[in-house]
């Protein structure tokens, strides 16, 4: 179900997107039904200042990684609004660990929790909400279909 909705709702995202060129690549996998990880290897062009990961690069990690838990569920979702509480520097070099989970949804929202670790170590949280979309994956049809 995760692979199917990511491929054919998000194909050129610049986060997880298969056919998205010069995007950040992220292979995603869904560690239960509400939860999905990914460990990435920091670029050095991810940077903001001297050997830190840009802020922005942070921001979008974190709601590709919530995006992509959703997609666990079978559905696609948008982000409604996103709050980032950035805890300590990322280096920009070595790996990082994206974690994401579902803490509540009802029938068009979904409530969201991540975080980015480096060494262990939590260097940036986020909770998010996200709507809804009123498309579901038909895998048998490879295309988005109206509910």
């Amino acid at each position: 179900m995760y692979q199917s909705t990511r491929q054919f709702a998000h194909p050129h995202c610049v986060v997880c997107g298969a056919n998205s060129s010069g995007g950040l690549g992220i292979q995603f996998r869904p560690v239960s039904e509400t939860a999905v990880e990914a460990i990435v290897q920091c670029d050095e062009r991810w940077q903001g200042y001297p050997d830190m990961l840009h802020g922005g690069v942070i921001c979008m990690m974190l709601d590709g990684v919530m995006t992509n838990c959703i997609f666990a569920t079978g559905v696609t979702a948008v982000t409604a609004d996103m709050n980032v509480r950035f805890l300590h520097p990322v280096a920009s070099s070595g790996s990082i660990t994206l974690k994401a989970n579902i803490s509540d949804s009802s029938s068009m929202l979904y409530y969201l929790e991540a975080e980015l670790l480096q060494d262990g170590k939590t260097k940036a949280r986020a909770t998010a909400r996200f709507v809804k979309r009123a498309t579901k994956v038909d895998p048998t049809a490879d295309r988005l279909k109206q509910r």
